[in-house]
């Protein structure tokens, strides 16, 4: 089915479901219900629909696969394997409840090859954790997190990152006699056929801004840096209050994270973050930047900017901090060329003549936005009359 017919499936078992409580029947449509929410990825609700399977019809011919598509609910919250991995916890817990549980169900197999899956993401990220520690000369911290992994995930391809990370922190410790005992006892167990390659570092790209309205020049200069500097992904991340635009007139945070969010839906390699809406106060990059390397340690880091903000760059708070941190990729404007330099690379061919600035103008002259930002965000500004109010001053105390 595609999304608009599983739309119809929700409402009508909702619709069922309400008309029918304490039915006999009423237990499956809402197993049907749960599973109809994991196939358009409306996790969240899926995990409520399941849970009240388990808790209120505990002897439902459908418990068994709803303590398994509860695992499935939450692994699809968990956020990608370089940040915390909270839900991946909850998944794995719940899929060992249901082999417990449920051990000679027909999705055994499954839940056990899901629980491996699940399993490495958390290793992975305690040994990217360990090796941040000691990338910063502090061993004792690492340690703990390589332990952990040698101790509680022994079954997985990480402990023997562990074990090298193990060594390398009895290096820094000065004990190096330990640590090429351990570095001999590892390559023993490890024959060289079946060494993997080492793997290849994370790149992300940074893009921050107010997006008041994000438009297909913002979308233009991502796409174009996520293939010229083939990152992995590029986090848009709007603004709470710039600091560089005191005074200046914004759209509310809430409308610019939703605009953001639905001008990179369903474009891959795109994501949002709310980061520095939900710190509040002044958005300064560097904190933004530091964030980031804290939620993906070892990735390289890429901050992507229209050569006309990097001409304000020396203005801005800590821009020595940021240049350790990131690679500043820089996109030609009209009237602005991007430069080269010492921890600068140029991003070619987004030089679209079009600004947030002019979309206002245009939207508050009673001018639609078509073509000029996606179709999702030009029906948003026009249901929401953005533009056409006085909207929300910026802090003057932002710098």
């Amino acid at each position: 089915m595609d999304k608009r017919e599983y739309s119809v499936a929700i409402e009508l078992l909702k619709a069922s479901i309400a008309n029918n409580a304490g039915s006999r029947e009423v237990d499956e449509a809402i197993y049907r219900l749960g599973l109809c929410y994991l196939r358009t990825r409306e996790n969240a609700l899926a995990q409520v629909e399941f849970e009240r399977l388990l808790r209120d019809y505990p002897e439902s011919d459908s418990s068994g696969s709803a303590s398994f598509r509860l695992g499935e609910a939450l692994w699809g919250q968990a956020r990608p394997p370089d940040f915390d991995q909270e839900f991946t916890q909850k998944a794995l817990d719940q899929w060992e409840s249901y082999l417990r549980s449920y051990s000679d169900h027909w999705l055994v197999p499954e839940a056990r090859r899901r629980m491996a899956e699940a399993r490495l993401r958390l290793a992975t990220r305690l040994s990217a954790v360990g090796m941040l520690y000691l990338k910063l000369g502090l061993p004792k911290p690492a340690q703990v997190y390589f332990q952990k992994v040698a101790d509680e995930y022994a079954d997985t391809p990480k402990v023997a990152d562990a074990h090298l990370g193990l060594a390398l922190c009895l290096a820094k410790e000065g004990k190096r006699d330990e640590a090429l005992q351990r570095l001999r006892a590892l390559e023993a167990e490890v024959p060289p056929g079946n060494r993997a390659p080492a793997p290849r570092m994370s790149r992300i790209g940074l893009f921050g801004g107010t997006f008041d309205p994000p438009h297909v020049g913002h979308l233009a200069l991502a796409e174009a840096a996520r293939r010229q500097l083939r990152l992995d992904r590029v986090v848009f991340v709007p603004a709470c209050v710039p600091p560089h635009k005191r005074g200046r007139r914004l759209s509310p945070a809430a409308d610019r994270l939703a605009m953001t969010r639905l001008a990179v839906r369903g474009l891959p390699g795109f994501e949002v973050s709310d980061l520095e809406i939900r710190r509040r106060g002044p958005s300064f990059t560097v904190d933004t930047l530091r964030g980031l390397a804290e939620r993906a340690p070892g990735a390289r880091l890429y901050l992507l900017l229209g050569a006309d903000s990097l001409e304000e760059f020396p203005t801005w708070r800590d821009p020595a901090g940021i240049r350790r941190l990131a690679t500043l990729a820089v996109a030609g404007r009209p009237g602005h060329r991007a430069p080269r330099g010492r921890g600068v690379v140029r991003i070619g061919g987004a030089e679209l003549d079009v600004s947030s600035s002019q979309l206002r103008a245009q939207a508050r002259a009673g001018h639609g936005l078509r073509v000029l930002v996606p179709d999702a965000v030009a029906r948003y500004v026009e249901r929401h009359h953005l533009y056409r109010r006085r909207p929300t001053a910026v802090s003057r105390r932002a710098r």
